[in-house]
């Protein structure tokens, strides 16, 4: 049953076509694992349209059973990162960069604006910073199929460490804790300098 949360269309092709980058044919195995109504929601949906998150959950799971756990975050990091350069994000980066400059604490919370222009209907994300080097992401209301895959938490958190990468710092985030039944995740995240 889909949960009437939705993210941007564009953002789950990138996923894809970050997979062919990287490997062609992990690229085309991740897709032929695909349901065939996943794979015709993607091949319809315009270029600045939203699909359920369930497609986005499935392509990623897809992902890890075809590469693993270590070259899918690859992927997903990349893949943001490569993201936080298109139109749809790059006016928050930089302007983000030019009222906070490379200061992670203060960088990161504006992370949750740029959820908000990704995903629709899909809960919230928090930026708490809890010191110097280390804070934290409360994502609250996730739709349950986010909050009930491992694959898609693992994956997200490897992903946002592309935002370290941005600022230009060396750090990490990992999944610290998850309550699938309240549908709330914390993310860890540290850096240095």
């Amino acid at each position: 049953m889909a949960s009437g949360a939705r993210i941007f269309a564009g953002f789950v092709r990138s996923t894809l076509d970050t997979a062919d980058r990287v490997d062609a044919e992990l690229g085309a195995r991740v897709r032929a694992r695909l349901k065939p109504e996943t794979r015709r929601a993607l091949e319809l949906a315009s270029a600045v349209s939203y699909v359920p998150v369930e497609i986005d959950v499935e392509v990623t799971e897809r992902l890890f059973d075809e590469a693993g756990a270590t070259r899918a975050c690859e992927v997903l990091r990349e893949n943001l990162s490569i993201s936080l350069e298109t139109p749809l994000l790059s006016a928050l980066v930089s302007g983000a960069l030019r009222l906070f400059g490379r200061v992670p604490a203060r960088v990161l919370g504006w992370a949750s604006k740029m959820w908000s222009q990704i995903y629709c209907d899909a809960g919230t994300m928090e930026w708490v910073a809890e010191g110097p080097e280390t804070g934290r992401f409360e994502l609250r209301d996730l739709p349950a199929c986010v909050a009930r895959s491992r694959p898609y938490l693992v994956g997200f958190a490897a992903a946002m460490s592309a935002g370290l990468e941005m600022i230009g710092v060396e750090g990490d985030v990992q999944l610290d804790r998850v309550d699938a039944a309240a549908r709330s995740v914390t993310l860890r995240v540290t850096w240095k300098g």
